[in-house]
């Protein structure tokens, strides 16, 4: 009993070690990102679709800018299981979106839309392509090839070139 009360105590003790290395390793890649001019993080990007083939996008994200986020529009391409994209049928293969503000310095905001803005049945895969932030000053900042670094974790959401078909082994 005196061993298990150990390993359980070391076990809670790593835990602690390794879930305060991933806050120190998250803290200082957004003052990397920070540093290069990055605006923002995106912690979720992801779709639900309904049973009519209606996508409605979910978004997460988080203000690192020192300015005051007023608009960030978004563009996603959805693809099928073999790797092209899921067009509409009217042969539209972009998702897009315009989320409003204000997103303060530091804040967190994760906006979903109450209605579909795209129909596809056969999407299983969607790539975040580009996000366009404008601030209340009137500047713009364009995310297309940072948006990989602009992610805490792999897993958040898929950028170009993700949404390949791969062969199961």
């Amino acid at each position: 009993s005196k061993q298990r009360r150990l390993e359980a105590e070391e076990r809670e003790r790593m835990k602690i070690e390794n879930e305060q290395a991933e806050q120190e390793r998250i803290t200082v890649l957004k003052q990397e990102l920070q540093n290069t001019g990055i605006p923002l993080i995106v912690d979720v990007f992801g779709i639900t679709t309904n049973s009519a083939g209606g996508v409605e996008p979910i978004l997460q994200l988080q203000s690192i800018s020192r300015k005051t986020i007023k608009y960030v529009t978004f563009e996603a391409v959805p693809f099928n299981a073999v790797g092209d994209p899921a067009k509409e049928r009217d042969g539209n293969d972009r998702i897009e979106g315009r989320l409003v503000g204000p997103i303060e310095p530091g804040d967190q905001s994760i906006y979903s839309f109450d209605r579909p803005i795209y129909y596809s049945n056969v999407i299983s895969c969607t790539e975040l392509r580009k996000l366009t932030v404008e601030f209340m000053d009137g500047s713009k900042y364009v995310m297309a090839l940072d948006l990989e670094r602009a992610r805490i974790n792999t897993e958040d959401y898929k950028v170009s070139g993700d949404c390949k078909y791969r062969p199961q082994r």
